[in-house]
């Protein structure tokens, strides 16, 4: 009779065979067995200490068994708010009737004048709240004494609810509304009134409310199980607010991606709003259009034009909270209130637009004008993941690795690696949930408890805690969020293997395949190598250190595949920056988009950038180097964005948030040889859908 072990490597065939590299690489195993502290992820490139005041999922929390209940999300969960936000109250205590969406009509028959806006509101932007931002002593008046509560709280009375009061005081004024599920959770428990005038626009059809994520998630450099996830907890806002989904998304920071029209698909939403920057950041020979197409959806940018009879102009695209305000946001705190003469001006402005001729309408409104005229919608070639400043964030660079205003207080790559790591374990934890479900065991509570771990993911993935000038608060939101929900994990898989009767269990989160054997499978062995080629590290003030090894036995099935692993130690205390660099073969950008499992390959002529570059996030980690040679962050220890610049062969990767301690250990996965295919098999097995081992 075989092993256990002999009996899993049978049943897993060559894609195991790759994923034992990354078992290594990734340190995709997790010790569940009752050692102090509890679960750990073993070999972690940076263990992330969430500090003291960590969100945490108590033993206390797991009560009564709650079904999984998947939906149409192709088993996404509905999570359940839980402690750090609004919770959820029984449905049933509050009834509600979600209004039709109205339609202003327009001032003449067939307008070909329209004039747009979208209102973009984030409840969570100052994630946390302002409270230690400015010490006590030097804040007497408490200009910045809010915390995560108060500051949302604020948001809503001091920009959102002004807003809607105008617009119901002139009610041929339309905009639409951007915001995340959170916020409108936010407004159910605490301003439940607001939600209530939301729905008398909507029924006016002064307003659509926009919605594509239940956080403000920096999706671009996420996985799209988080994604889908939120989108069921998005779901969810607007049912329980009564509230329809415009067909339209504006998303956080303006992102824009290929993955994010499929996505949308899901949740029936047709039409993506497309800033004028990311229009020039990647595109030379496009021509200027009303509406565009990709991927079977509709594409509309935000910039004044004009095609045959109709003209469209944009009045508004920004962040709501500043529309009001005389342009203060809410990191002003205090001095962040509602401004009377802003509102005159806004008044004024539009009925001059008006004056002139111009229809004011939600932007689903005006394509469904385009359309019944019979307008062609202009093909666009690509898309890549970009957001709505890429000249001033040289792309994700300002999420994933630059410094900002309180650049000593960031930690890019160590709150997205973070995320990364908790991210997989709960992957892990509700492939073995359904497994357990189906074996019989009987686990009261877990699936709530999972849910709401989920919940505190997708609220950790916001944007604003890596950039644009993130302080540390906001730093420290996501990375306790992470770590709450890391903890979570480690408890259910704990109680599942326990369950189980078995030492291991061997999770493919692929496939949600569970096995239970005796003994973990061994790894490879890892030999030295002779480095492929040459890497550049530039490291100020540090020591770095390379590594190459390839696998010895069991052998990876396919391209030759090594690991690299760069290690930075500290030698000087104020020391914050590093660079690392490949070599780079053809002029072409080879990269794996947000959200799907393709390769995306452009010429980098083709593609304008900034700064003689472009930027990409690899939210998969797969970076392609020419002559089949990929390169595949390890996400759980690196997860910075790469660029490709037109001067020089090269591909880099910049980090000026090396603000802890360290030492700092980066790996790759560098193929050598390798299709397009087997670097995406490799990309899915080390960073997207990786076999855990919990033991």
């Amino acid at each position: 009779m075989r092993s256990g072990a002999e009996t899993a490597r049978s049943q897993m065939g060559a894609k195991m065979e790759r994923a034992w590299m990354a078992q290594v690489v990734a340190a995709a195993l997790v010790a569940c067995g009752g050692g102090a502290g509890g679960p750990l992820f073993e070999g972690d490139a940076m263990k992330t200490d969430a500090g003291g005041d960590a969100l945490s999922v108590e033993p206390s929390d797991l009560g009564a068994e709650v079904p999984p209940d998947p939906g149409p999300d192709e088993g996404a969960s509905d999570a359940l708010p839980d402690g750090g936000g609004p919770d959820m109250p029984d449905q049933g205590a509050l009834p509600c009737v979600t209004p039709a969406q109205g339609r202003l009509a327009p001032p003449v028959p067939n307008p070909t004048k329209f004039a747009l806006a979208v209102f973009h509101f984030n409840i969570q932007y100052v994630a946390g709240g302002l409270k230690g931002l400015v010490p006590p002593e030097m804040d007497p008046e408490g200009m910045f004494d809010f915390d995560n509560d108060a500051l949302e709280d604020r948001i809503v009375t001091e920009s959102f609810e002004p807003l809607l009061d105008l617009l119901l005081e002139h009610p041929t004024f339309a905009a639409d509304i951007e915001m995340q599920g959170y916020m409108l959770d936010v407004l159910m428990d605490r301003h439940p009134g607001v939600v209530e005038k939301m729905r008398t626009l909507v029924e006016r059809g002064q307003i659509e409310v926009q919605s594509f994520h239940y956080a403000d998630q920096l999706f671009v450099a996420h996985s799209r199980f988080t994604m889908e996830h939120s989108v069921a907890l998005n779901r969810r806002a607007f049912e329980r607010a009564c509230l329809p989904m415009a067909p339209v998304v504006f998303a956080q920071e303006g992102q824009f991606s290929e993955g994010m029209l499929e996505v949308m698909k899901g949740a029936g939403q047709t039409i993506a709003l497309m800033k004028g920057g990311p229009f020039d950041y990647q595109y030379k020979s496009v021509p200027h259009r009303l509406l565009y197409t990709l991927r079977g959806q509709d594409v509309v940018t935000t910039r004044g034009a004009s095609e045959g009879p109709f003209s469209v102009t944009w009045w508004f695209v920004d962040d709501g909270e500043l529309a009001l305000t005389g342009d203060m946001n809410p990191y002003m705190g205090s001095a962040f209130r509602y401004d009377e003469a802003s509102a005159k001006r806004l008044v004024q402005k539009l009925e001059a637009l008006q004056a002139d001729g111009w229809f004011l309408t939600t932007v689903a409104d005006y394509v469904r004008y385009l359309k019944e005229a019979g307008v062609q919608a202009e093909p666009l070639p690509y898309s890549l993941d970009t957001q709505w400043r890429p000249d001033d964030g040289d792309n994700l660079f300002a999420w994933m690795g630059r410094a900002g205003l309180w650049g000593e207080d960031e930690a890019d790559n160590e709150v997205l690696s973070a995320l990364e790591r908790s991210r997989i374990a709960l992957q892990a934890a509700e492939a073995t949930l359904q497994w357990a479900l189906g074996q019989g065991f009987m686990l009261p509570g877990f699936w709530e408890a999972w849910d709401k771990a989920m919940r505190l993911q997708v609220l950790g993935e916001v944007s604003d805690s890596t950039g644009w000038n993130p302080w540390a608060g906001e730093v420290r939101y996501s990375l306790e969020h992470s770590a709450a929900a890391l903890e979570t994990a480690h408890e259910i898989l704990d109680a599942v293997r326990t369950a189980s009767g078995k030492p291991c269990l061997i999770v493919h989160t692929d496939t949600g395949e569970v096995e239970a054997v005796e003994e973990a499978p061994p790894g490879p062995v890892l030999e030295p190598a002779e480095p492929p080629f040459d890497v550049e590290v530039t490291a100020p003030g540090f020591d770095a250190s390379v590594r190459w090894q390839e696998v010895g036995s069991p052998p990876p099935a396919g391209p030759h595949t090594l690991e690299l692993t760069v290690t930075l130690t500290r030698q000087e205390a104020t020391a914050s920056r590093a660079t690392i660099s490949f070599p780079r073969s053809g002029d072409r950008l080879i990269y794996s988009p947000a959200m799907l499992d393709e390769v995306t390959d452009l010429p980098l002529d083709d593609l304008p950038g900034s700064k003689g570059r472009v930027n990409v996030p690899a939210a998969n980690g797969l970076v392609g180097l020419g002559d089949g040679v990929f390169l595949i962050k390890d996400l759980r220890s690196f997860h910075l964005s790469a660029f490709f610049p037109k001067d020089e062969p090269r591909v880099s990767f910049r980090d000026e948030t090396l603000n802890g301690p360290g030492p700092y250990v980066w790996r790759f996965l560098v193929l050598m040889g390798a299709t397009k295919a087997e670097a995406l098999d490799a990309a899915r097995d080390l960073n997207v859908t990786p076999t855990v081992v919990v033991f």
